[in-house]
């Protein structure tokens, strides 16, 4: 049985609203935990995320363990289709000749689809920083 889910933001297409499939709908949801900052949803203030607090802070080693153990905590408690969740936080080079860098996380996982377990690994893009020196 190939279940639906509505596309993120809610858009009316054809007289319907637009949909997407199981993996898709688990990559949004994971997108929106970690782009939402803990306490900014009144009605669930343990909704999101703390790596929001990092955002300009220089990232040691010790910060990125920090924010992929943030990031797997608040996945593991509001993402119940994904199973055996893993995070991993690395510096990925956007632009060389500028010497920019953004900081991504991966995040991998298990998750079921018609009786069948499949893999989840999506990278989401966390920030770029806005002045040299940061990550």
């Amino acid at each position: 049985m190939n279940q639906e889910y509505l596309r993120v933001p809610l858009t009316l297409a054809k007289g319907s609203l637009s949909k997407i499939s199981l993996r898709e709908s688990i990559y949004q949801f994971i997108a929106l935990i970690i782009a939402s900052r803990m306490g900014s949803l009144p009605f669930d203030p343990a909704f999101g995320c703390h790596i929001w607090d990092a955002e300009y802070t220089y990232l040691s080693a010790k910060d990125k363990g920090d924010i992929r153990s943030n990031i797997r905590e608040a996945i593991n408690s509001y993402e119940g289709r994904l199973r055996n969740v893993s995070v991993d936080v690395r510096k990925s080079i956007v632009d060389r000749r500028k010497n920019k860098a953004c900081l991504v996380a991966t995040v991998k996982g298990e998750f079921i689809e018609d009786g069948e377990k499949r893999r989840f690994s999506e990278d989401y893009f966390l920030w770029q920083p806005r002045r040299e020196g940061l990550i």
